[in-house]
């Protein structure tokens, strides 16, 4: 999954604009992705892998130094026939030294292939947690969307029940109805009125937190949620897409990369290498005896550690068990993404078979409510009755909405984990 950026256009409106409206999923994804404080870090942390890159091929490249000295002495002696002695002596020194590695046994290459290769995994973080922030997005639109049908569906059945009060209450006028059905009718309207308190607290919340995520105002919120156009034909499918785009595994194939080049380096840290140095140096006086001296040297060094008290076996096993680490680390992730492509499918086609089942039992929850109030006016049916079917229909429409809801929800999440959804 490639790393996508939000066009300059969407950043200038959203940071200036007064009234902004999240119509769709990419508006508020789009405006996520420019709010997200973990986006913001995996940026930087790209930045800082690739300054790893320099700093690996700067560590091998010729280096030069400059150094110079200054001091006074004074010395008072007595020597072995009795007479005094007493000189003073100011020597200066400057030198210039430049030195090169000429043979590493490899380990130049090593440290720039894990230099470049810290560089990738920082951008399968970042695709990853760009990811996270979308799929965040979606489910809080999903919510806030099916909050604001519920608390909708409530005020329904509020509208219903006070219809069904004022019946009662003609009816009790009328003589042919009774005290007790008023009574029921109205404790009914006052558990109504305490659910809208409670759908409206969840809409606040809702909104609060798709505000927080798209910097949106609650009031300017206004989301558009439909189902993905493009989604994989089979599990199989979905599986094949997720496991080639996934940036988890494409992380951990780069932590496992990471270690197979640790072990190299382990087996060549401690083998011969070889440096060129050329030291120029100039010094005054560095001695009563001696005015002047300049000095011009080159020097070709090779190193071979004989013993180091095992440190170079130790570093070598302990990279091996890293990387057999690092390799169990990649298993997982494909374990661990087979299983959550597994499960979003299962709730995606569940949520389908869920939708079927509720719409039937919306038509008969419908039909049983007309019959219920046909069947008391005809004295067959009591208030408690027809409140039931009210409930029951208001009940039967809010798990309709909460399993579309899934279903919408576990159809982005799959859209996205194959890459099939596009991030803005």
């Amino acid at each position: 999954m490639k790393t996508r950026y939000v066009g300059l256009v969407l950043a200038a409106a959203h940071l200036f604009s007064a009234s902004v409206q999240a119509q769709t999923v990419d508006d508020a994804i789009s405006a996520a992705l420019l709010e997200s404080p973990a986006l913001d870090r995996a940026d930087a942390n790209i930045k800082a892998a690739r300054e790893d890159v320099s700093q690996a091929r700067a560590a091998y490249l010729p280096e030069v130094s400059f150094s110079a000295s200054a001091s006074s002495a004074r010395r008072d002696a007595r020597l072995r026939d009795s007479a005094n002695f007493s000189e003073t002596s100011e020597p200066t020194s400057a030198s210039v030294r430049a030195s090169q590695s000429l043979y590493t046994n490899g380990l130049r290459t090593l440290a720039q292939r894990q230099a470049t290769n810290g560089v990738r995994a920082r951008h399968h973080e970042r695709d990853a947690t760009e990811l996270n922030v979308a799929l965040q997005v979606d489910e809080a639109m999903v919510q806030l969307k099916l909050a604001r049908k519920s608390e909708a569906l409530d005020h329904r059945l509020q509208a219903l029940v006070q219809e069904q009060v004022r019946a009662e209450e003609e009816r009790y006028r009328l003589e042919t109805g009774t005290r007790t059905n008023v009574v029921q009718a109205r404790a009914r309207l006052a558990a109504a009125e305490a659910t809208i308190t409670t759908s409206a607290i969840g809409v606040q919340q809702a909104e609060l937190q798709l505000s927080l995520l798209t910097g949106f105002a609650p009031e300017d919120l206004d989301p558009l949620v439909a189902t993905p156009a493009e989604l994989p034909s089979s599990l199989d499918e979905a599986r094949l897409l997720a496991r080639e785009t996934s940036p988890d595994i494409a992380l951990a194939r780069s932590s496992y990369t990471s270690a197979r080049l640790g072990v190299a380096a382990a087996a060549r840290r401690y083998g011969p290498q070889v440096g060129l140095s050329l030291e120029a140096s100039s010094a005054r006086t560095p001695s009563p005896a001696i005015e002047r001296d300049d000095d011009l040297r080159a020097t070709l060094t090779f190193s071979m550690p004989l013993f180091n008290g095992g440190r170079g076996s130790s570093e070598r096993r302990q990279a091996y068990a890293q990387r057999n680490a690092a390799a169990a680390d990649v298993r997982q992730a494909d374990k661990d993404l087979e299983r959550h492509t597994t499960d979003i499918w299962v709730r995606l086609t569940g949520a389908d078979a869920r939708i079927a089942a509720l719409m039937i039992r919306v038509e008969a929850a419908d039909e049983a409510l007309e019959g219920v109030r046909r069947g008391q006016d005809a004295g067959l049916w009591s208030v408690t009755d027809i409140l039931d079917a009210m409930q029951e229909r208001i009940e039967a429409e809010k798990a309709l909405e909460q399993a579309q809801a899934e279903r919408i929800l576990s159809a982005y999440e799959l859209s996205m984990l194959c890459d099939l959804y596009r991030l803005p």
